[in-house]
C-alpha cells in the first residue's frame, strides 16, 4: 500500500544578525523523513534574509554547480523553500494554513531565530 501522507518540511536557524546560519529541507512521508536536508548551504550560509531574498533564481541557477540533473534541480527547490521560508519570516508573505509556507512555530532567543514550516507542493 503506498503512503500518502507526505509534506515538505523546512526548518530555518537565522543569527541575531539575521544572517542564515543553518537550514533543512526534508520531505515528511508516512512519519519519516526523507532526502538531502542541507543542499545548498555553502552558497548561502552567512548572507542576510533580506540578501537571499534578493537573489534571483536564474542567477543562483548559474551559481551553483551540481553532479547532475537530479541534484540541479533539487538544488533549485531547496533555494525556493529557503525564500519562501524567509519571506514568511521576515512577515513579506502570509504563512497561514491555506497559504503555500505554513509556519508551524517560531522560536526566538538571544542566539537567533529558528522557524519549522510546511510547504505546499509546487
Amino acid at each position: 500500500m503506498t503512503c500518502r501522507d507526505t509534506s515538505e518540511i523546512i526548518k530555518i536557524v537565522l543569527d541575531p544578525d539575521e544572517r542564515l546560519r543553518d537550514y533543512s529541507f526534508q520531505k515528511e512521508s508516512c512519519g519519516r523523513l526523507i532526502g538531502e536536508e542541507n543542499l545548498i548551504g555553502r552558497w548561502l550560509f552567512g548572507k542576510t534574509a533580506g540578501e537571499i531574498l534578493e537573489i534571483d533564481l536564474a542567477d543562483f541557477e548559474q551559481l551553483i554547480t551540481q553532479e547532475d540533473d537530479l541534484k540541479h534541480f533539487l538544488a533549485l527547490k531547496h533555494f525556493v523553500a529557503v525564500q519562501k521560508g524567509l519571506a514568511v519570516l521576515l512577515g513579506r508573505t502570509p504563512g497561514g494554513l491555506e497559504d503555500s509556507c505554513s509556519v508551524e512555530y517560531i522560536d526566538h532567543s538571544p542566539a537567533g531565530l529558528k522557524m519549522v514550516a510546511h510547504l505546499r507542493p509546487w
